[in-house]
């Protein structure tokens, strides 16, 4: 199988997992039934089966690996339709791209709203608020790359989401999210749903094309309700000329919308050479894939635009958490080498950039971790609500700092943090929803607690964080057996196996009482110290 453009070759046994699991396309197969068939003249652990369904989640890659779903105490079930070939494509090793075409034709995907089987019992997932203010609340889709060379798919990405951020920056304006109207390209109708499911009134198409050093950006803007385009322009221009071209486009979209309006200009300082931009933006589209290759890819392009630009902020921001995702995920020659490049490329940014707030996120990111004194944590907390106040409507920001308020032990700013970050971003990714569950388990509510690290574990299923969470949870609720289920698949994916070491990658938790809860749930869930 294919992740990022890696081919994964697969063990016989899990090959032969994975080949029971697609012959039963969305039944449960139970653990008994998995080992007697995979291995049957030879007895294994459990252990066995758990590295094997780890394999092949990675070997799904981060987009499909949550087609794969535990049902704690009974099996596996693999979410695709009857007659797929997994075995063939195991050996084929097709390509992303094509690996990505077919599991869409051949999975169906169960979204955030559905109901999770967890333990016997049917929980129902909390609705997400999608109640907007404002009068024009607008969704932006990826650009479709129209350029024969395939390869220039992160300009189109990139364009978009740039497009994306200038425009939130308008007060007057609701934008949607990334993560909440992305996913929506390819949809036919993806107008009639983003108004059905998100409420905006608006969407922004568009096509990029290029040729050498000319690109072609044509670009509609369409009324949800009516489906009718209100107004639509190509622009052509030399690549050198891309900045002006973004600010044409903005302040068209703005003059159709919001004649009323002033704008706003307060977004991220551009580079002084449009190679450097460019140079982020291949960066930005390696990054997104979350994967050990993405990440070293990312780094050397992010590198390529401050050699350009030395004045970058915005690349040495972005190169700041390449080395940040080095360090934490095992990913290093040396980790607290790299820790120390991540502190010292988010200091230069915020210096480079100081209306930056993602630079500041950065910052206070790298800095909640680097060493868990409550010194470097406050800082980071300081730079978070600089971020916020340099663009109020940051959900990432709110996010984050509900993790940091909640290690600090209060309650009441952590919880309505986390809610302002799900009121302003429709489709949260996975770590808004275990910082959630996070506060639900020192409230000690941890029913709520265990349907939100259940619904992050299976949005991240290869990523053992959520996992070990929901063991503590379940275990605190007296599902001691479930507990020990999730933290068997935690271990597998390479979680630490100590409490000790479990609370050391976990700095962000410094209230002494809350420490004393969560060790107490690991060591119900069989933890030892």
């Amino acid at each position: 199988m294919s992740d990022g453009g890696l081919n994964v070759t697969l063990r016989p046994q899990t090959a032969r997992v994975l080949k029971r699991l697609a012959a039963n396309p969305g039944q449960l197969v139970t653990k008994n039934d998995l080992l007697n068939s995979v291995w049957t003249d030879t007895h294994v652990t459990d252990d066995s089966l758990v590295q094997c369904i780890s394999e092949i989640r990675r070997a799904l890659g981060p987009s499909n690996s949550k087609l794969l779903v535990t049902v704690p105490k009974h099996g596996y079930k693999l979410m695709a339709s009857p007659g797929h070939n997994f075995e063939a494509e195991v050996k084929s090793g097709l390509s992303a791209r094509q690996n990505q075409k077919r599991l869409r034709n051949a999975f169906f995907v169960a979204t955030a709203a559905v109901v999770l089987l967890v333990a016997g019992t049917i929980l129902y997932l909390r609705p997400l608020d999608t109640t907007l203010d404002g009068p024009v609340t607008l969704a932006v889709l990826p650009f479709a790359n129209l350029s024969e060379n395939t390869g220039q798919e992160y300009l189109s990405v990139g364009l978009a989401e740039d497009l994306l951020t200038d425009l939130s920056h308008n007060n007057e304006l609701t934008v949607l999210s990334r993560s909440a109207t992305f996913s929506y390209r390819q949809f036919d109708d993806a107008a009639e749903k983003i108004r059905e499911e998100l409420g905006a009134s608006h969407i922004i198409d568009g096509s990029v094309q290029r040729d050498r050093e000319r690109i072609r950006i044509s670009v509609q803007l369409v009324d949800t309700s009516t489906g009718a385009t209100v107004w639509a322009e190509r622009f052509d221009r030399e690549i050198g000329e891309l900045f002006d071209l973004q600010d044409d486009l903005r302040e068209r979209i703005l003059g159709e919308l919001l004649a009323e309006f002033g704008l706003n200009e307060a977004y991220a300082a551009r580079p002084a050479d449009v190679r450097a931009y460019e140079m982020l933006l291949q960066g930005r589209y390696f990054e997104a894939s979350l994967t050990h290759s993405g990440v070293v890819e990312a780094i050397e392009l992010y590198k390529r635009a401050i050699d350009i630009d030395p004045s970058y902020g915005d690349a040495y921001a972005r190169l700041a958490n390449m080395y940040d995702f080095m360090s934490r995920y095992g990913w290093s020659a040396s980790a607290e080498g790299d820790r120390a490049l991540a502190l010292e490329m988010a200091e230069r940014a915020t210096r480079l950039d100081p209306e930056n707030p993602f630079a500041h996120w950065s910052l206070a990111r790298i800095l909640s971790r680097v060493d868990g004194s409550n010194e470097s944590a406050a800082r980071a907390i300081n730079h978070l609500e600089h971020a916020i106040t340099l663009e109020p409507d940051y959900p990432d920001a709110y996010a984050f700092l509900a993790l940091l308020k909640i290690g600090n032990g209060e309650y009441d700013a952590s919880r309505n943090s986390i809610e302002k970050a799900f009121g302003l971003n429709q489709k949260p990714p996975s770590w808004y929803i275990r910082n959630r569950g996070i506060i639900s388990y020192f409230e000690g509510n941890y029913d709520a607690a265990i349907v939100d690290f259940t619904m992050s574990a299976e949005m991240n299923p290869t990523a053992h964080f959520s996992r070990i969470w929901l063991a503590a949870a379940l275990a605190r609720a007296g599902q001691t057996e479930d507990a020990e289920w999730e933290l068997e698949e935690a271990l597998a994916l390479g979680a630490p196996d100590t409490v000790d070491a479990i609370l050391r990658s976990n700095e962000l938790i410094r209230d002494p009482s809350l420490r004393s809860e969560y060790s107490e749930g690991l060591r119900a869930a069989g933890v030892p110290d």
